[in-house]
């Protein structure tokens, strides 16, 4: 086979990423290939639309019957994004024995069960390496280089929008709502970001990693998470000052017996390397138990990044065009919060008045909520904040104890709790 055809579904961003890519390089991909990539048809939803690349070449339609039911196409290109009908067609392509890739985070996360019980049934392949990552091959580093190790850790900046929102809050001493404009305005933040600030991107992103890196299918729904709409410019000062800096973490622990996954804003070490992880970038920090600790870092998304990262599965399953299943249905189950001890930042607003301390402290003690150091800052006002650090507890007691403590009349406000990366 000299030609392998191709049929893509959605023409947007990635979609013209991939196209452009492919064009600026075929003829490095026929050389090594041995064969010619070529783009036969693709899926719009709108024909009329003008579009700002030449489409002349292909077919365009907004039937997916036409890629379907052509039987010379051989890989179907998914960059539609959102559930549906993504998952629809993903499904019925695989079972059409046509090989799949796609950039689609929330299908691979939300339906990884469905599909891998479709590809046992079909004799087609299903990759999603830009999935995580833009352009950093995480998923082809963690299934094929590092297949040798069991990963026992693994923590990563995975959503670019709000490591670019924290490093001009940081580094310019911008307000959050100052840095989320200047991320819209530079293409960085959507009109609507909400499910970056959520975490609910990095969520999608850490539950992939979890069935690809840990081989434990855990549904995106069940993992705990915290976005960065609290963070402002006291915690990020307070962070300095303690010899941090913040980050939204998402996290993965895994052991014979748990596996804890969280995606929350963390203090983390300014010498660690992900500390040192900067605006749109992204990074993801591994723990083998051979290779030791590794970091992988690149543009985390991007049209050209992405579309790159889309083209590579391409590439890849067009040298072998043989079956390979890269995901698990192997359901895993996270450990209660009862289990786990974390550090933590805890930030109050209370009313300066003698004895407001001890109470406080009482508080945390009888739910056995260890004070490593307490800071409180003088002010003008009547009102000053009061900083804890604690030592290694259990959140569901820490919790237990915040619930009491912001009914104190003296109290007006929990106004940050935040994890202390060890």
């Amino acid at each position: 086979m000299n030609k392998i055809y191709i049929g893509l579904l959605g023409l947007g961003t990635v979609g013209k990423g991939f196209i452009n890519t492919l064009e600026m390089n075929k003829e490095k991909i026929k050389q090594e290939l041995g064969k010619e990539l070529i783009v036969k048809t693709v899926l719009v939803n709108n024909l009329n639309k003008k579009r700002d690349i030449d489409t002349s070449n292909y077919k365009i339609t907004d039937n997916i019957n036409e890629i379907l039911e052509d039987d010379n196409i051989d890989i179907v290109v998914e960059l539609l994004g959102g559930l549906s009908p993504a998952f629809e067609y993903i499904k019925l392509s695989l079972l059409k024995n046509k090989h799949v890739v796609t950039a689609n985070k929330a299908v691979v996360s939300s339906f990884s069960k469905e599909i891998y019980d479709i590809c046992c049934k079909s004799n087609a392949t299903f990759k999603f390496e830009a999935s995580i990552g833009g352009g950093i091959p995480i998923i082809n580093t963690i299934k094929e280089n590092l297949s040798s190790n069991k990963i026992n850790k693994l923590m990563g900046i995975l959503n670019g929008t709000t490591n670019f929102i924290l490093t001009n809050m940081t580094e310019n001493n911008m307000s959050f709502e100052e840095a989320l404009h200047l991320a819209q305005e530079k293409g960085f933040a959507e009109a609507d970001p909400t499910s970056d600030l959520m975490g609910e991107d990095a969520v999608y992103k850490l539950s992939i990693l979890s069935n690809t890196a840990f081989g434990k299918c855990i549904n995106p729904r069940d993992i705990p998470s915290q976005g960065i709409k609290k963070i402002n410019q006291e915690d990020i000062k307070y962070a300095e000052e303690l010899g941090y800096n913040i980050k939204l973490l998402a996290i993965g622990d895994n052991t014979e017996s748990e596996l804890e996954l969280s995606v929350e804003p963390t203090f983390i070490r300014k010498n660690h390397p992900l500390s040192s992880v900067k605006n749109e970038f992204n990074a993801l920090f591994i723990e083998g138990n051979s290779t030791g600790e590794i970091m992988l870092y690149g543009k985390g998304a991007g049209g050209m990044a992405t579309g790159s990262s889309v083209l590579s599965d391409v590439i890849n399953i067009s040298k072998y065009m043989k079956k390979d299943i890269l995901l698990t249905n192997k359901e895993g189950k996270l450990s209660a919060e009862t289990n786990k001890k974390h550090r933590y930042y805890i930030r109050l607003e209370v009313v300066d008045k003698a004895g407001v301390l001890g109470k406080i402290a009482e508080s945390f003690g009888r739910e056995n909520v260890s004070i490593e150091s307490v800071v409180q800052k003088n002010a003008e006002e009547c009102t000053v904040p009061l900083i804890f650090i604690t030592h290694n507890t259990i959140k569901s007691a820490l919790m237990k104890a915040i619930s009491e403590i912001k009914h104190f009349d003296f109290v007006v406000g929990v106004q940050n709790i935040i994890r202390i990366l060890n």
